[in-house]
């Protein structure tokens, strides 16, 4: 037996709680014990406590490569999952200002009905030959609910021949929350088993949401939001609540989560996202978190979210990919039929892939997607050394590859180890294991 090299160690008081980011296992071991363990010193161990920590993946098999066993596991999470992402960025128009928007300086464009009909020929074609069982699709703008008849059209479309297919759909909407009609509302409360959720994004708390995230007629889009919220709410439709923090809004953090409270809204579910330079489109956005600044900043706003009831991931959970983009059935098509592979990088022609014929074919381009496939966060040496590797995949590789000119370069800014033991500390001390 042998120690994992995937440990991470928070002592409180007399106990220290261990959590192993490869296999996901979490327990609370007297300190003595687990200074053993730390210090390699298992052979007095007694068999109980020998097992329990085997059992968590704190102690493994001799033979165990663990970094075999994380590259098995993001091959299977790249090619044999059987699921299908596509995010639809159907327009780029927006009814929104927000002051760092990425595509705000793009020509106002929206998909037209014969793109629809493509995407949905290359969307079918490919659940037949992967024998995909689920697929995701994703509607993004822009502001998509521009559109809520091409967005109902399509939902409609999909239901039905996922049925047909026997193949499992959810959709989900990146939205700035203002323009959920009755006709959506209706359609996504008869069809819940289908939505995942309405990812829905406020700037903080009223003052400071309408200045940086106004309407494009200057009105408030605070108000129109929250009450969107409420319905959505009401009517047992899920939503999470995206809060953007940068460096001019951080301090306005807990008086939105208090207006949230007295709204009702209080026990939903929140996620927070710090603004960072992510492509040249937002680079010069002047109150944007560096490297790994926001991470501190994280822990500290999802502590206080839970203390007043809000539902916040802890984001403890090994991941292998950092995300889906790096899943082989995963696309973002744009209104243009152009295809990528990265959200953050479709603002600029040099990252797509491809582009889908009138047949719906993908007729790939240049070298992007062999790079983007051939990418690894083991060939950077610095994450091959890294025990936060299983929970972060390497970092964004969009991110990556605008900063440093490559997909894989350890830019991993969403975590860090002693924010990590923070964590484990806070979860200790409110008892959420």
């Amino acid at each position: 037996m042998k120690v994992s090299y995937y440990n991470i160690y928070s002592d409180i008081g007399s106990e220290t709680v261990i959590y192993n980011t490869l296999y996901d296992g979490l327990i609370i071991v007297p300190k003595q014990i687990a200074d053993m363990v730390r210090h390699h010193k298992i052979e007095f161990i007694d068999l109980k406590e020998l097992n329990y920590l085997q059992e968590a993946g704190i102690i493994i098999e001799d033979q165990c490569n663990e970094l075999d066993f994380y590259q098995q596991c993001r091959k299977y999470h790249r090619v044999h999952e059987q699921r299908m992402h596509v995010m639809l960025t159907i327009t780029n128009i927006c009814n929104c200002s927000c002051e760092y928007c990425f595509e705000a300086k793009q020509k106002n464009k929206v998909i037209s009905k014969s793109g629809l009909e493509v995407i949905r020929k290359f969307i079918i074609e490919n659940l037949k030959i992967h024998s995909i069982k689920t697929l995701c699709i994703d509607f993004f703008g822009g502001e998509p609910l521009l559109f809520p008849e091409i967005v109902i059209r399509e939902m409609e479309y999909y239901i039905e021949e996922c049925a047909n297919l026997k193949v499992s759909v959810k959709f989900r909407f990146y939205t700035n929350g203002t323009l959920i009609n009755s006709d959506l509302l209706l359609f996504c409360a008869k069809n819940k088993e289908c939505i995942k959720d309405f990812q829905i994004t406020l700037d903080g708390p009223k003052n400071i949401h309408d200045l940086q995230r106004p309407l494009k007629n200057k009105l408030s889009s605070y108000d129109i939001t929250t009450r969107n919220f409420q319905r959505l709410n009401q009517n047992g439709i899920d939503f999470v609540i995206r809060i953007n923090v940068n460096k001019k809004n951080i301090n306005e953090i807990e008086k939105l989560l208090d207006e949230l409270d007295k709204l009702g809204l209080s026990g939903c579910k929140l996620a927070f996202y710090g603004i960072q330079s992510m492509s040249h489109a937002c680079a010069d956005y002047q109150f944007a978190f560096e490297g790994n600044e926001f991470s501190f900043v994280k822990i500290k706003l999802i502590v206080l979210a839970r203390s007043k009831g809000f539902k916040v991931s802890y984001g403890l959970s090994p991941s292998y990919l950092y995300c889906s983009a790096h899943c082989r059935d995963s696309y973002i098509i744009n209104y243009k039929l152009d295809v990528f592979k990265c959200a953050l990088l479709q603002s600029d022609d040099q990252y797509k892939i491809g582009h889908l014929d009138d047949n719906g074919n993908l007729k790939i381009e240049g070298n992007v997607l062999s790079d983007w496939n051939n990418s690894s966060p083991l060939s950077e040496p610095k994450c091959r050394k890294c025990v936060l590797l299983p929970l972060c995949g390497g970092g964004c590789s969009g991110v990556s590859k605008f900063k440093t000119g490559k997909y894989a370069a350890g830019l991993c800014g969403d975590y860090n180890i002693k924010v990590i033991k923070q964590v484990l500390k806070n979860m200790y001390e409110r008892g959420d294991f």
